[in-house]
């Protein structure tokens, strides 16, 4: 019997987030006998990606309590998703629901009515993100209901008691372009969407700082608001924070990038000042393009970046460290051009997309060996 394997990807992303990216270019890698399904929130714009990555796509309207105040809505709506789900699963014989970080319930809700389904939760959070209190309650769940555990990197992975499978978020490979390694003007790539924590408010400081001892620097930010006023509001916030440092004409704020291999190319060094990161996908980007990195040892960076190897590790929140990287970076052509050469090196040995989409695939068929057919058993739907 041929193997017939019906996977359902559940993504809360509201835009192109590092998540959803890793996730769907990785599967892409999948064996053509997977049939691919992608469930995602109604107010996204990601349909046209998603169908070009060989996704059907589905909507409902996610309601997640960590991301919304209206708390009495949470539990209706979660079964409302958790009908819909399981409907979908009859419909089109699903095998394996895969749920793309481990704040979204929907996937324990599922297992619940319908025991039978296998359940892969990918986690993506650590415990200091902005989950807080409530992530040891996730974590209990998951661990409780789902039939295989992913995680992105080892630093998430030691936050569990159930055995899991760490595998990294990758990329395709991009084309290999040399880089001058020039002193007269030093670009400098912060690429974030503008939420709390990423550390913009830092890398105006630092930069800042920085500018006395090399006044070459440029910043320049790229980011998007994922339709949310308040990150809005914070990226408006960094535009006032750079006038009343007069620093308007070396530090650019930017939309979104679309181009992002035009900017990686252009860019001397990045910049990644997160509290927290469980991964990070602008860091592999960096190792990717060739282009140095200063980070801050958050989490996932440490297992991406080599420290004075392939880029520079500093510590969470040390203005001070970070702007004496910045400009040791900065005025090192030949420390920059190690960095380049080695963080490449380090990309294609380490973080190659077709090893992650093998690794992805072993977890699939040690739930569903070669020869399994879809569930023979209906689940069954609760009452609405």
């Amino acid at each position: 019997m041929s193997r017939t394997l019906n996977i359902i990807f559940i993504d809360n992303s509201l835009g192109k987030t590092g998540a959803y990216q890793s996730l769907t270019e990785v599967s892409k890698h999948l064996p053509n006998d997977i049939n691919k399904y992608l469930l995602i929130q109604c107010k996204t714009n990601l349909n046209d990606d998603a169908n070009d990555k060989g996704f059907e796509v589905i909507e409902i309207p996610f309601l997640e309590l960590s991301k919304s105040p209206k708390i009495l809505l949470y539990l209706p709506r979660l079964l409302g998703n958790a009908i819909h789900l399981i409907r979908l699963v009859n419909k089109q014989s699903i095998n394996v629901v895969h749920v793309n970080d481990l704040y979204n319930m929907l996937g324990v809700m599922v297992k619940l009515f319908y025991p039978k389904i296998k359940l892969v939760y990918h986690v993506r959070l650590l415990p200091d993100s902005y989950a807080g209190r409530i992530y040891p309650v996730w974590r209990f769940l998951i661990e409780k209901y789902a039939d295989q555990i992913i995680c992105v990197s080892e630093a998430v992975a030691t936050n569990f008691s159930k055995p899991v499978k760490v595998i990294y978020d990758a990329i395709e490979t991009p084309k290999w372009i040399e880089k001058s390694f020039e002193m007269q003007s030093i670009k400098l790539l912060f690429l974030a969407n503008y939420t709390q924590g990423k550390g913009h408010e830092l890398a105006i400081k630092a930069v800042s700082a920085a500018l006395e001892k090399n006044p070459n620097l440029n910043l320049v930010m790229y980011g998007g608001s994922l339709g949310q006023q308040k990150n809005l509001n914070f990226k408006n916030h960094l535009i006032d924070m750079a006038a009343e440092l007069n620093l308007e004409s070396k530090i650019q704020i930017n939309d979104f990038a679309e181009d992002i291999t035009k900017v990686y190319q252009e860019a001397d060094i990045l910049l990644n000042f997160s509290n927290s990161e469980s991964f990070s996908m602008t860091t592999l980007e960096a190792l990717a393009y060739g282009t140095p990195a200063i980070v801050t040892d958050c989490g996932g960076p440490a297992e991406i970046i080599e420290d004075g190897v392939s880029g520079m590790l500093v510590p969470v929140g040390d203005i001070e460290a970070m702007t004496k990287a910045i400009i040791e970076l900065a005025n090192d052509p030949s420390l920059r051009e190690r960095f380049s050469i080695n963080g490449r090196k380090r990309f294609e040995e380490k973080f190659n997309i077709e090893k992650q989409a093998k690794k992805l695939e072993a977890v699939y068929n040690s739930l569903l060996p070669t020869g399994t057919s879809p569930p023979p058993h209906e689940a069954q739907v609760p009452a609405s």
